[in-house]
């Protein structure tokens, strides 16, 4: 029984210190870039990933991924221009300048390098990013939303041609191996 107590509380202290980590408050802060303040977050440490929500979506969106992600890398979770507390200002809200955006936040936070994952708004904004810093990007994850109502419609076919189910089961997912 004496020598199970020190194994003990070296297995509690191990398992308590890693709740204690997960807990951990990100750094919150808003970027000058581009003329606007863009609201970011930082979660964890590690490899940095970047986290770019949808349309009408904000960070909040992400907490599930954010969480599950921060146990390993260190997540730079953004609000793009007009989205949650980034306000909006007096300019076009294209995917070029919220590539130019995340750009300069990761110039602002010395991020030399960081993978990408981006939904719907932010999936098409990170392939203008990919287009902008090609050479501080490292993996990159774009997805968007398939509606199950017009999935297969003509309409859909004519404007998204990669939501029709045949498609999809067409395609084989190939892992981005650059680096």
């Amino acid at each position: 029984m004496k020598t199970a107590a020190p194994i003990l509380t070296s297995l509690l202290t191990i398992l308590l210190s890693g709740v204690v980590s997960a807990q951990q408050k990100p750094i919150t802060g808003y970027a000058p870039v581009n003329g606007l303040k863009m609201y970011y977050e930082v979660h964890g440490s590690g490899e940095p990933v970047v986290m770019l929500h949808g349309a009408f979506m904000s960070i909040t969106s992400w907490t599930d991924w954010v969480n599950e992600l921060a146990k390993t890398r260190k997540v730079i979770a953004v609000e793009m221009q007009g989205h949650g507390r980034t306000a909006d200002i007096k300019r076009d809200m294209s995917f070029e300048n919220l590539a130019d955006d995340v750009a300069a936040l990761l110039e602002h936070l010395k991020i030399p390098n960081a993978d990408l994952i981006g939904y719907s708004l932010g999936a098409a904004s990170l392939c203008s990013v990919l287009s902008v810093i090609p050479t501080k990007c490292g993996r990159s994850s774009a997805f968007r939303p398939c509606s199950a109502t017009t999935a297969g419609s003509k309409k859909d076919a004519t404007h998204f041609p990669a939501s029709q189910p045949k498609s999809l089961k067409a395609r084989r997912w190939k892992p981005n191996t650059r680096n």
